[in-house]
């Protein structure tokens, strides 16, 4: 469904939500921030998680298509000094995992509505989650903390004995043996739908590997179900 809503010319806002998860830096804390409230001026809630009304700025996910993984920066306010405190104690909160998540205002929980009600809800509705790792931080004031996010791609010591490790990007050449689609045009690298074949494109993704293998075991070369490696 959500799919289907990227391809018109406006299917309404788009709401983005992030989750800062420390269990990978051996802390049992998840954090969630949006950077704005709800109808009722409150937290934003999507698939029955409240995510705090808390200044946060984020941008650079955009790839170039020049092969090179992105390296996004995150700021989350510091006014408090709580950020601040808790980034210090914790080596810069180095490793720790940020998840972006993306999904339209229409499809938010119904308590974020007057009378509680919103009949298009639906928390399955979201862009995949794209999931970061805190690299280094790059500025700590009064106002903010800012640091650097990577992909798991680029993490250190993501290894397995002859094969790199890689969580959510396909390593196989598309219409490669591996790969082993040898259909016709399905959809470009943003897992837009096309049927011209020159705009054919994998993204790499699993969205983009069930596109071309719906209902089907997937063949695809990377390793969804892997966490942090240390």
């Amino acid at each position: 469904m959500i799919t289907s809503d990227i391809q018109q010319a406006y299917a309404g806002k788009i709401v983005e939500l992030f989750e800062v998860d420390l269990t990978t830096i051996g802390i049992s804390e998840h954090y969630y921030f949006h950077n704005g409230v709800n109808e009722l001026g409150d937290n934003v809630v999507f698939n029955g998680i409240a995510y705090i009304r808390y200044p946060i700025e984020a941008g650079g996910f955009e790839r170039n298509g020049n092969g090179k993984q992105p390296r996004p920066t995150i700021k989350i306010a510091n006014a408090d000094g709580i950020i601040g405190t808790l980034s210090r104690a914790n080596n810069d909160l180095v490793k720790a995992k940020v998840i972006r998540r993306r999904t339209f205002m229409k499809y938010l929980d119904a308590v974020n509505f007057t009378g509680g009600v919103n009949p298009t809800a639906d928390p399955n509705a979201a862009l995949n989650d794209e999931i970061w790792y805190i690299d280094r931080k790059t500025s700590e004031n009064k106002i903010y903390v800012e640091w650097e996010l990577v992909s798991g791609l680029d993490l250190e010591n993501s290894y397995l004995p002859k094969r790199q490790c890689i969580q959510n990007v396909c390593v196989w050449k598309y219409r490669s043996a591996e790969c082993s689609y040898a259909g016709g045009a399905v959809a470009n690298k943003n897992d837009q739908i096309t049927s011209v074949l020159s705009e054919d494109d994998c993204g790499k993704r699993v969205s983009s590997c069930k596109l071309r293998f719906p209902n089907q075991t997937l063949p695809f070369g990377g390793f969804p179900a892997i966490t942090l490696i240390r």
